[in-house]
């Protein structure tokens, strides 16, 4: 499974090891035409707790290419305050100002034209009570599908809220108790690719998709993933688990897709995306639990020539099919001969004579395609070997193509 996280929290941990001092904001960054000070305050969002003695704020400052042009420390004192002295000014440059508090990173991003506006940086204390997180939207959208494999993309996005003062802090070794993020995925589902404005953490695969360590501070938050999954026939049927609950779940299928349907969510009106109109059907107020039991009805299929040219490609075809070809052939061949031998005579004045049984060669040869075709089935259902197999219908096959004398006339019966 891939990821794209941001990545700012790493490069923060590296503003600790670059060896800059903590006292006095010192900085190290490339050249520049333009530098001034920056001023901020430290605040605890969490009721009742207080700024720590031992802060310190952080600064990275990236290029448009994402490559890191400098790195700044200061100290956090008095009533949270912390100042960056002579900080460069790089135009389109990214500015991204942190604290670590319990191994959380928190602050902003900001464009070198905002480096003016007040710097306010909010902390929060821990906790490991995930009732606290609320879906507020979760909206599945089916971009594309490839008929001939029968695989289909979807783009999940997920908008979340912390309902609380305090930071969801993921405890994987906690026994019995859940403080993480989850999200369902169809079965065998592949090529998933994450991306999220939560800082830090993994991505964890569990049976029914997949887990997102990153802590989870106060407020809103975006967790969008990708990926591709099989349908067989014309749909698929699977529970699409939420347990975080969603106040609203939504999913949008290309109008194109005529035939489709889904269940049991209720059908909305067409909606336009960009330019993009999409049938979409829609679930509220689910709460946190098993989810819902989706199934997807009427998705495209291929065409005669891509189903005809699966049909073919598969050994099964050749093997009943085949054989079957053949019987038919050999009883075709065999009613010629029958035809053949039987040729009636110009009406007579006498009565005609009694009918003749059919005559032995005949009688021997439809025995042997019989014959074929049993063994023909034996061999399509596995119970018999297939060197077995080719040895008793190359031996019927003579049989049936080259009768013997024997066989055409049999022998006069003795007294």
């Amino acid at each position: 499974m891939r990821r794209r996280l941001a990545i700012a929290a790493g490069l923060l941990a590296l503003a600790l090891y670059a060896g800059l001092g903590a006292n006095g904001g010192t900085m190290a960054a490339v050249q520049a035409q333009e530098s001034r000070s920056i001023e901020g305050v430290v605040s605890n969002g969490t009721a009742g707790a207080a700024v720590p003695g031992d802060l310190a704020a952080l600064l990275l400052i990236t290029d448009a290419e994402g490559r890191l042009q400098g790195t700044g420390q200061a100290a956090v004192g008095a009533q949270g305050r912390f100042t960056f002295a002579e900080v460069p000014v790089i135009p389109d440059a990214s500015y991204t100002f942190s604290v670590d508090y319990g191994g959380v990173f928190y602050g902003p991003t900001r464009p070198a034209s905002a480096l003016a506006q007040p710097l306010n940086i909010t902390i929060y204390e821990p906790t490991t009570d995930y009732t606290l997180i609320r879906v507020q939207r979760q909206v599945m959208l089916l971009s594309a599908v490839d008929t001939a494999q029968r695989t289909a993309t979807a783009t999940e996005f997920v908008r979340l809220v912390n309902t609380g003062d305090r930071t969801l802090q993921p405890d994987l070794a906690a026994p019995g108790q859940i403080s993480f993020l989850r999200f369902a995925l169809p079965p065998n589902a592949a090529e998933v690719t994450l991306q999220s404005n939560l800082r830090g953490g993994d991505v964890i695969s569990i049976g029914s998709g997949f887990a997102l360590t990153a802590p989870v501070p106060p407020g809103e938050h975006i967790v969008d993933f990708s990926y591709t999954f099989p349908y067989a026939g014309d749909g698929l049927a699977y529970r699409q688990s939420l347990p975080q609950g969603a106040g609203v779940f939504q999913v949008l299928l290309p109008e194109s897709w005529e035939t489709a349907e889904l269940a049991p969510l209720q059908p909305l009106p067409v909606i336009d995306l960009d330019g993009a109109r999409y049938r979409a059907w829609e679930a509220r107020d689910i709460p946190t639990g098993p989810g819902l039991q989706l199934e997807f009805r009427g998705l495209p299929q291929p065409g005669l020539l891509a189903r005809l040219g699966a049909t073919l490609s598969g050994g099964g075809f050749w093997q009943t099919a085949v054989p079957s070809a053949l019987a038919a052939f050999l009883a075709a061949l065999l009613l010629l001969g029958v035809i053949r031998r039987y040729r009636p005579q110009p009406a007579a004045a006498n009565p005609p004579p009694e009918p003749s049984p059919p005559p032995a060669a005949a009688i021997h040869r439809q025995q042997l395609i019989a014959s074929l075709a049993q063994l023909d089935e034996q061999y399509a259902a596995g119970a018999i070997p297939a060197p077995e197999y080719h040895d008793q219908r190359e031996q019927l096959l003579e049989a049936a193509l080259n009768p013997t004398p024997d066989d055409a006339e049999p022998d006069e019966p003795k007294p």
